[in-house]
This record gives C-alpha cells, sequence and structure tokens, in this order.
C-alpha cells in the first residue's frame, strides 16, 4: 500500500461543478468527500455541516445534482464519511453540547433517487467531546460489516462489528474495541505522535486492513496523510501501527483540513480526493490519482 500511495502526483487532476441548489453555508462546511460508482459511471459525494442542518450532497457529470438534509439542528454536523462498495457510513452530531452523535449506516442504491432510511444506527452519547463522530469509516471483511467512530480531534477511535449473516436482514451493531490514539504506543511506528485527522478511511489489501488518516491544519496549510495497518480489530484493543506518511501540495481552493478521503476503484486503483470549504454557486474538487 506504501508503493500505491507513494506513486500517486504531488499535484491535483482538478474538477469543478457548478451548482444551482441553495444550501446553507452558515455556520459549518464541507467535512467529507468519496467517490462512489454505479452503472460504470462516478459520482460524488460530500458531507457537511452547517447553523441548522446536517447534510449529505452529490455532484455527477459538471454539477451538483442533490441535496439530502441527514438531520436538524442540535445534530447539524455530518462529519467525515466513508463509502464502501455501496454501504455509506457518517455520524452526525451536536458539535455544540458535544456530548451526542448518532452514526447511520445506508444501503446506496441509484445515487440520484432520495435517500431511503438508514439500515442501521449507532447512539452515542456520554463524556463531553468523546462521543461525538467527526470522523466515520466501513468496510465489509466478508459477512462482517465493520465501522470506526473517531471522536472530537479524532483522540479516540471506537470499533463497531455487525454481522451481515443475521435473521431477518436486522443489521445490529456490537462495539467490539476502541483505541486511545492520544497514549497509543508509537515505537514501532515511523514517524511522530498522529495528527488530528478530518476524515478516516478504511481499505484492505492482500489481507491487510489499513486506516489512512487525512487532514491539515490551518498553521501549516499542509495536506497530510497517514497510514496504519489494523490488526486484531476483534480485540477490546486493537493494534494501531503507523507506517508511511506524505504530505500532498495544496491549492487555494481545495484543503484536506476542510474534507478529504482516498478509495480504490475496482482495479484497486489509487485516488485521493479534497475539495472547497463550501457548496456555492461552483465547487472545486482536487483528485491524486
Amino acid at each position: 500500500v506504501e508503493k500505491l500511495f507513494s506513486q500517486l502526483p504531488s499535484d491535483p487532476e482538478k474538477l469543478v461543478f457548478i451548482n444551482e441548489i441553495p444550501f446553507n453555508n452558515e455556520g459549518g462546511h464541507l467535512q467529507g468527500i468519496q467517490p462512489y460508482y454505479f452503472k460504470g459511471e462516478e459520482y460524488v459525494f460530500f458531507s457537511g455541516s452547517s447553523s441548522t442542518y446536517g447534510y449529505m450532497a452529490v455532484a455527477h457529470g459538471d454539477e451538483v445534482r442533490k441535496l439530502h438534509r441527514l438531520m436538524f439542528k442540535p445534530f447539524k454536523h455530518a462529519g467525515g464519511f466513508q463509502i464502501h462498495r455501496d454501504w455509506l457510513a457518517v455520524g452526525v452530531e451536536d458539535n455544540e453540547a458535544r456530548g451526542a452523535s448518532v452514526v447511520q449506516i445506508y444501503k446506496l442504491g441509484d445515487p440520484l433517487s432520495d435517500l431511503k432510511a438508514p439500515v442501521a444506527v449507532i447512539e452515542r452519547s456520554g463524556e463531553r467531546e468523546r462521543a461525538t463522530a467527526g470522523a466515520v469509516a466501513v468496510h465489509q471483511l466478508g459477512e462482517s460489516l465493520w465501522v470506526i467512530v473517531g471522536d472530537w480531534g479524532n483522540r479516540h477511535m471506537d470499533f463497531y462489528k455487525a454481522d451481515l449473516r443475521s435473521p431477518a436482514g436486522k443489521i445490529r451493531f456490537q462495539k467490539t474495541g476502541e483505541v486511545d490514539m492520544t497514549n497509543h504506543p508509537a515505537d514501532d511506528w515511523k514517524g511522530p505522535v498522529a495528527t488530528s485527522f478530518q476524515n478516516i478511511n478504511l481499505l484492505s489489501l492482500n489481507g491487510q486492513l489499513y486506516l489512512v488518516g487525512l487532514g491539515g491544519d490551518e498553521t501549516s496549510n499542509l495536506n497530510v496523510i497517514e497510514v496504519f495497518t489494523l490488526d486484531n480489530i476483534s480485540g477490546s484493543r486493537p493494534v494501531v501501527t503507523r507506517i508511511y506518511s506524505r504530505e500532498f501540495n495544496t491549492t487555494p481552493d481545495t484543503k484536506f483540513r476542510w474534507a478529504a478521503g482516498v478509495a480504490l476503484d475496482g482495479q484497486d486503483r489509487l485516488a485521493v480526493y479534497s475539495c472547497g470549504e463550501n457548496i456555492g454557486k461552483t465547487l472545486a474538487v482536487s483528485v491524486y490519482r
């Protein structure tokens, strides 16, 4: 996987989508970006926050085509998310009180149709900032569906598992473990202690599960990815080991600290996506592939 990331160009391909849908761009920004392939066509999904609702948006061709309002104030912050196959998992949180969040898992079909109700929901509540869900990853391994939820600043990651063979098609998640990223042993890590991630995504290659963290900050204005191996994921304390880190060149209108995501297409070709802060009359997207 290090080879795949190292082969990506430093400068992105630029896409621009036009938009005629009114979005509330007050009090929030885009949080995540993911491609979705349907009938041979690439669609791009975005998550976002605002002062009144958390949402998903869908772009295709050269325009933004759909707005899905997921939840309303106080659950107005839809954070970093992931699509794997036709699964979409996103966390929607109360980013003011920071004591509750709802992780929604969807089964996608036609990306331009209305979203159906989530097939599963993980409700989180508790200590301030610990129960948030600002970055969510999803991945199907065999007959199990895994969801990893990062809390505020991604200081902790909680691991959830659902058995897809459960009777009557009910998908129920059980928490299996957690990782304290701020105090995790880093003796075997390549590079310094992990940064705060805007998005976390899961990839699987040659039988190994990887977690990719994407982020940046206002001060450095860097676009950074960090790649970790995940082992013992069914245990109460999964093992996280950083194996690779890389910076990508920034552009004025797209930044990892706003929204970023990574994905493999059907031929195991890797791409990294980032986008602008909000959806106005246009939306810029950068693709490193």
